[in-house]
């Protein structure tokens, strides 16, 4: 069973998937007849999804942070996206944007997201 790309939705929901897709993340399922969990094939945008994020939701369980602050690992996102942003979001034509989706209007992903140019969003 080959893995088929997942086309760009205009759902406007807040939910993972939704993140992922503002993010600019191509994603690819196991089948078409059930969701599944997002599957990522650049091996950059593994880490960051199934290590390092995970990793920043276990130190907001086991310490107890309010979720409502907007400043919440500010810093710890400053230096992820400082090692992370470069391979997953290069500059064009510096680096493969093979596993990123492709822009397009009224969709999640409007514009090609490019690091560090994007970096304050």
């Amino acid at each position: 069973m080959s893995s088929q790309p997942v086309l760009p939705r205009l759902s406007r929901d807040t939910g993972v998937h939704a993140q992922i897709e503002r993010l600019g993340l191509q994603t690819y399922k196991a089948s078409e007849t059930r969701p599944t969990r997002p599957i990522f094939k650049y091996e950059p945008v593994i880490q960051f999804y199934k290590l390092e994020i995970p990793a920043l939701f276990g130190i907001l369980q086991r310490d107890g942070l309010d979720r409502e602050d907007p400043m919440l690992f500010d810093e710890d996102l400053d230096k992820l996206l400082q090692e992370y942003g470069p391979r997953i979001w290069p500059i064009h034509g510096e680096g493969s944007r093979e596993h990123l989706r492709v822009a397009q209007p009224n969709t999640l992903y409007e514009a090609d997201l490019v690091y560090p140019r994007d970096s304050a969003m």
